[in-house]
């Protein structure tokens, strides 16, 4: 059986294109990861978060995590360094997700000295200025797999955070302990994002006239 084809939207990879994809289906996740993380570390119960959680840009969302859960008492350091480790790399998962999703198609590039290629994404900046930003397919893999662990990351400390908090009021001395597999994952790597002519090389000076 024949799949079906999509018409010839872009000039591009399909790989590029499934690559970007997922990094929209993988930050849905992430965000709701986030949430249940809100909800633990906050104190809030989840009516309160999801009558919070999606009125807050990403910014809002960041500073009020951090307001809440860094004076807790009942919450060991090492929790509390977890936590801030989380919305690090929220962060700039975040920021990549943004930028390419609010961006647009602007060609393919080759570089040879680098030995690689892909497509280039264009934005405009809230200066107004567009900013672009050659992107390989490994690179949006890259993105991909961040915002993946991060959301991975985010599941297993909000379940362990919840668990100790019950085991420490219980008076449960095992409350705390992280999991072997709680670890902290590679903080992303943000994309970098240009103005045109800092892509552009400079022009050779016109030859002397002078004999």
């Amino acid at each position: 059986m024949n799949e079906p084809k999509w018409p010839w939207y872009l000039p591009g990879w399909h790989d590029d294109i499934y690559a970007i994809g997922m990094i929209g289906l993988n930050y849905c996740q992430l965000e709701t990861a986030f949430r249940h993380l809100f909800a633990v570390s906050t104190g809030m119960s989840a009516f309160q978060v999801e009558a919070l959680f999606q009125r807050l840009q990403n910014d809002g969302r960041l500073r009020i995590f951090d307001q809440l859960y860094k004076p807790r008492t009942d919450m060991p350091d090492l929790y509390k360094d977890f936590m801030a480790h989380f919305a690090k790399g929220y962060d700039v998962c975040t920021g990549n997700r943004n930028n390419i999703m609010h961006s647009s198609f602007n060609g393919r590039f080759t570089s040879q000295s680098r030995d690689v290629g892909g497509i280039v994404l264009a934005k405009y900046n809230k200066s107004g200025q567009q900013i672009l930003c050659p992107v390989t397919l490994e690179e949006l893999r890259r993105v991909a797999d961040e915002i993946h662990d991060y959301s991975m990351f985010g599941f297993s400390l909000a379940s362990d955070t919840e668990t100790s908090l019950k085991m420490a009021a219980a008076g449960n001395p095992h409350a705390f302990v992280p999991r072997p597999s709680l670890d902290k994952p590679a903080v992303p790597q943000a994309l970098v994002w240009s103005p045109l002519p800092d892509f552009q090389s400079p022009q050779p000076p016109p030859p002397s006239s002078q004999g």
